[in-house]
Parts: C-alpha cells; sequence; structure tokens
C-alpha cells in the first residue's frame, strides 16, 4: 500500500508498517492456500450470494431464481462478486479473492491503527498474529459469505472516525459515515455504528450545540440515506422491513447463552484445561461481560476530559461497537428464525473487542514491573499457541498432500450438474459442492410444487 494512501488514512508509515504488513500477507495466504486447491466452502447463504450475483450478471436484477426480489439481505456483496464478470471470472472464482483479501487488509490497516494508540510493539504484534491466526476471524475468509467485507467497512469507518474525534479535518468523518454506508449495504446489522458515531459525536467535548447538529445530520444523511432507501424498496416488496424471515424458534435468554458460549470461546479457547471446565470458563466470561459497561463508563468519562490526549476515545469506539453489535446481534435472533449464533455472526465484534482489551493491557503493562509483564507476554502466547498449530498445521497439509486442483470448469462439467441442467432447461445452475446443490435444488423444487 503506497505511503501516501497510508497518510490519506491517517496511518503513518514505519518499521513496524512492513511487520504488520507481513502479518497481513500470511493471513491472506492461508486463506487462499485453501480457496484456491479446494474452492470456497459453501453454505446456504454462499449459494444465495453467489445465485444472486448471477442473477446481476444474467440482466435480471438482484433476484431470486423465481424473479422475486431478494430483501433478507443487502445487496453489496453480491455486486461485488457479480464485478468478477467484468474481468472474464465468475462469482464464485472470485469470492476466496474478495474475502481473503478483505481479511488481510483489516489485518493490516487495524493493526497499523493500533500500533499508533499503544505502546506496547509486542502487543500490537501479537493482536496482528490473533487476527490471522485464530478461527474466529480467518475461518470466515473460507467461504463465500460477507463477513471479511464487512468487517473490513467497519474497520475503516471505526478508524475514521477515531481520526475526526482526535482532531482530524471533516473529511474523516465523511469517510466515516461513508464506509458506514458500506456496512450497511453489506450487512444489515452495520446499522449499529450509526447510534454509536451519533452518541460520540453529540458528547464530543468543547462543540458549540448548533456544530454538532450538523455534524451528527452530515453523519445521518450519508451513513443512513443508502440503506434506507433499500429498506423502503424491501418493504414495498415484501411488506416488511429486511424482507420476511422464519418464525424465531429461541428466547432471548438462550440466545444470550449462545453469545456466551461464543465469548468463552475468544477469551478462554487457547486455555484448553479452563475451556473444557464448561460452567467455570461461562461463568468468567459472563463476569467479564457484566464489567463491561461500567469499564467503557470510565474510559467514556476519561474521553470526555482528556479527548485527543489519550487512547479512550479508541476504546470506547472499539468496546462501543462490539457491544452495540452483540445486543442487536441478540435481539434480532430472537426475532427471526436464526438457528443459532456462531462464530460467524460473532466475528465482526471480534476484532474491535480484541483492540479495546489489548489498549486496557497495554495501560496496566506500563505500571507493572519488568517481571510480570514477562510473564503476561509468556500468558499471551500459551493463548495463540493451540489456534496458530491448527492453522499452520491445515496450510502445511494442503501444500504437502494437494487435493485436485478446484476451478469453475471442473464443477460446470461435472455429472451433477449435467443432471440438474437437465431439470432446469434455463441453465440457471450455481456450482459447488454438489450435496448441497442437490439439496438446495430439491427443496426449491418442494416449495415452487407448494406454491402451485
Amino acid at each position: 500500500m503506497p505511503e501516501s494512501l497510508l497518510r490519506r488514512l491517517g496511518l503513518k508509515f514505519h518499521g513496524f508498517t512492513l511487520l504488520v504488513a507481513c502479518i497481513a500477507a500470511l493471513g491472506t495466504a492461508l486463506v487462499l492456500a485453501r480457496v484456491l486447491t479446494q474452492g470456497p466452502q459453501m453454505s446456504g447463504d454462499s449459494i444465495s450470494y453467489v445465485m444472486h450475483a448471477n442473477s446481476l450478471l444474467d440482466g435480471q436484477g438482484y433476484s431470486d431464481p423465481r424473479g422475486r426480489l431478494v430483501t433478507n439481505n443487502p445487496p453489496l456483496f453480491s455486486l461485488l462478486l457479480a464485478a468478477a464478470g467484468f474481468v472474464s471470472l465468475t462469482p464464485l472464482q472470485v469470492a476466496g479473492w474478495i474475502n481473503a483479501m478483505a481479511l488481510g487488509l483489516s489485518i493490516f490497516i487495524g493493526g497499523q491503527w493500533l500500533g499508533q494508540r499503544i505502546a506496547s510493539r509486542f502487543l500490537a504484534v501479537w493482536a496482528c498474529l490473533a487476527l490471522a491466526l485464530s478461527p474466529f476471524m480467518a475461518s470466515n475468509a473460507h467461504y463465500a459469505w460477507s463477513e471479511p467485507t464487512f468487517i473490513l467497512f467497519t474497520t475503516l469507518a471505526l478508524l475514521q472516525m477515531d481520526r475526526f474525534l482526535s482532531g482530524a479535518k471533516r473529511s474523516s468523518l465523511i469517510w466515516a459515515a461513508t464506509f458506514a454506508a458500506l456496512s450497511c449495504m453489506t450487512r444489515y446489522i452495520g446499522v449499529a455504528l450509526i447510534p454509536l458515531a451519533l452518541g460520540l459525536l453529540f458528547f464530543q467535548r468543547g462543540v458549540p450545540a448548533r456544530e454538532k447538529l450538523k455534524r451528527m445530520g452530515a453523519f445521518t444523511a450519508i451513513a443512513a440515506t443508502p440503506i434506507g432507501i433499500w429498506l423502503s424498496i424491501t418493504y414495498l416488496a415484501s411488506g416488511a422491513l429486511a424482507g420476511r424471515w422464519g418464525p424465531a424458534d429461541k428466547t432471548l435468554a438462550a440466545n444470550a447463552q449462545d453469545v456466551l458460549e461464543g465469548l468463552t470461546d475468544w477469551w478462554w479457547g487457547g486455555f484448553v484445561a479452563i475451556q473444557e471446565s464448561g460452567d467455570i470458563a461461562i461463568g468468567a466470561t459472563a463476569a467479564l461481560v457484566a464489567a463491561v459497561p461500567i469499564l467503557l463508563g470510565c474510559a467514556f468519562v476519561r474521553w470526555r476530559r482528556a479527548e485527543a490526549e489519550s487512547g479512550s476515545g479508541f476504546v470506547v469506539l472499539n468496546g462501543g461497537f462490539a457491544l452495540i453489535y452483540l445486543a442487536l446481534l441478540t435481539v434480532a435472533a430472537t426475532s427471526v428464525g436464526l438457528t443459532q449464533i456462531d462464530h460467524r455472526y460473532l466475528s465482526p465484534a471480534y476484532m474491535p473487542a480484541l483492540f479495546a482489551a489489548v489498549l486496557a493491557v497495554d495501560r496496566i503493562l506500563q505500571r507493572w514491573p519488568a517481571w510480570a509483564v514477562a510473564a503476561s507476554a509468556a500468558m499471551l502466547c500459551l493463548w495463540m499457541a493451540p489456534f496458530a498449530h491448527d492453522s499452520l498445521s491445515r496450510a502445511w497439509a494442503v501444500a504437502a498432500n494437494p487435493p485436485a486442483v478446484w476451478s469453475a470448469r471442473y464443477w460446470e462439467e461435472s455429472p451433477a450438474l449435467a443432471s440438474l441442467r437437465r431439470q432446469r432447461p434455463d441453465g440457471r445452475i450455481f456450482n459447488n459442492a454438489k450435496p448441497v446443490l442437490g439439496l438446495f435444488y430439491f427443496q426449491e423444487l418442494a416449495e415452487s410444487q407448494r406454491s402451485n
């Protein structure tokens, strides 16, 4: 990334930048090593994204196979996949590249940002490695999912908002709102950025009330207008905001339990003995979660007193987003038919939560003696060891014993797809895992028969 572009993002170029770039390249390479040999992994949502991108390329608009407007997902990720047509690639071919590059850019930009906010280079490098090697971020990039792109846009929005609150030009606020709009158009839950930004703009110290209203109005107009227009379209098309979903089958308490179990994997996943203790690990995580609003409140008060002179704004932005995101996710899952809140849905909160925690640890370690700092560093390395071993061993296994190299042509010529094409003369078949394709096709066939 050119030095001039780094400066525009508010990041500085120095030796640490090269180290972060190497870690980001490692994360990207680990993803590409898998998706270029085995293809991107697929799920029901993956098929939907690819299907809708193919529909756009066919000139059918953002629609499903029956010609109805897609309302359950915003269109941006499918538009990115459809852009592959301009370089003679299929959406499925480009999905792995988009997610691998999004992961690498998120690590690079986030690592640079964190490195400018904390004193310890070790902690900054450790955090970058945690993003590149832990399964909570990288595993999403193996699928044709929108989470990696959403995380990149969210990171850029938080970075630009931090720049503006630290005294940068008004253009940083415009960029923050623009990236927030892109986040919302990638996943509906990107709206979590809007109340967070508006709250910080409202409570910003030393700014006249009229100027605050102007800033809040400008941010809202840029960030909320695209998603507002899209939600209006989906409401007119389906009679419901964000489309119609199945009935919820889990209570708020059950979804909160899912979130706690996911966070338990975040904090204690590297310590196998603690993780296997079950209730103890979940109880410790619940105690940490209960303390988060208090810690964020303290950081908010400090930010109000000494805005640009401290890293408290960084903590409020990252910790605040993670908290709002997880709360919205829990409530939303109670309103729609989401089977389980797993690591895929939790992953957008992983980087901001990690960054807020790392800054807090950095402030604490600055007051500790050298032996305590060394012991803490050893514990952090121990935490990461299982994740690093798993990620690197998987990559080595793929490199040492590569399967047949995946390509779109291989799937296009497969007997299963030929059979599906004979039953679907319009040729609108979307390629990847045969069992998933078969399940998807027969599910669609059954639905069409019921509707007739």
